[in-house]
């Protein structure tokens, strides 16, 4: 099996390609703290140092996606703050059209990550703005080539989004929950981590591998489960096929699935095989862990 290099070096960004991803979800401003070790319960650690950015599993996956060339639209909420200033000139330097993006009577999403020396994190998030989001927003996914769809906003607009989608439908289940056959009906793609892949198909299948755990997950025509330093595999009928990372000394893994499932949308609607879009997003995945944030290289490269 081929191993996938990383990105080219920041020379250009590559060039866009007509069709459009609809990225349908959250926003998030993160304070990441980084930490020897993570602590237990009871237990105070002391950070090594801190830093603020702009996350969101949805945010993070339209950055992702424009970044990889597709003309990206966000659609979201965020308050009225200074965070969601922050978040909305994020969207824009990153090249995400965030006209889409409401602001409402709720705090900006707020998450809080720690992050230990090996680069693992915990994630607590704080909903805010994102809870507003309704099935009546669905409507702005109709047209898209792809619509990009996760978990950190309520199911019911998720659903929607899903049902008014006309192109490729692609659902990261995170945070995991059991999903609905409805959902997974009007879905095309699910992506998962493993400890995802255990909620997702618990209804259909009981212990097993990670390839029969996928393939027993009804609805959806293509399972993709990512498996950190490992790569990730996809199911499609009765083949599996495995895809694997390029070695890399991580520095912090947070936001690494969001860069895969942003970088995966982006080259399945230009149209690229789903094992060269599977590489292309581990690549991407495994480069986004060398650097600080969500967002990785993607804010360390887009400037101007």
């Amino acid at each position: 099996m081929k191993r996938w290099n990383l990105l080219p070096e920041p020379s250009s960004r590559p060039e866009r390609h007509n069709a459009q991803v609809v990225v349908f979800g959250s926003i998030n401003a993160d304070t990441s703290v980084f930490v020897n070790r993570l602590p237990g319960p009871g237990q105070t650690v002391h950070a090594t140092r801190l830093h603020r950015d702009i996350g969101g599993k949805g945010a993070n996956q339209a950055c992702a996606a424009s970044f990889a060339g597709a003309d990206t639209v966000m659609v979201g909420n965020v308050g009225n703050d200074n965070d969601a200033t922050r978040a909305r000139n994020a969207l824009w330097n990153a090249g995400v059209d965030e006209t889409s993006v409401r602001n409402v009577d709720a705090p900006t999403g707020t998450a809080f990550i720690t992050v230990d020396f090996e680069g693992e994190n915990t994630i607590v998030v704080a909903a805010g703005a994102n809870a507003l989001m309704t099935a009546e927003r669905a409507q702005d996914v109709r047209g898209a080539g792809a619509v990009v769809l996760q978990l950190e906003i309520p199911i019911d607009a998720v659903l929607a989004a899903a049902r008014a989608s006309t192109g490729i439908t692609i659902l990261n289940a995170a945070p995991a929950v059991e999903l609905s056959a409805a959902l997974l009906d009007a879905i095309d793609v699910l992506v998962v981590n493993e400890t995802e892949l255990d909620v997702v198909s618990r209804p259909f299948v009981s212990g097993g591998s990670t390839v029969h755990k996928a393939r027993s997950v009804i609805g959806p025509s293509i399972v993709v489960v990512t498996l950190g330093a490992e790569g990730a595999l996809f199911v499609q009928g009765d083949s599996h096929t495995a895809v694997p990372a390029p070695s890399v000394a991580p520095v912090d893994t947070t936001g690494a699935g969001d860069c895969f499932v942003g970088t995966l949308a982006a080259h399945l609607v230009a149209g690229h095989p789903i094992e060269d879009s599977v590489g292309h997003a581990v690549a991407a995945a495994s480069e986004t862990t060398l650097f600080e944030g969500a967002r990785g290289y993607l804010s360390q490269r887009v400037v101007d």
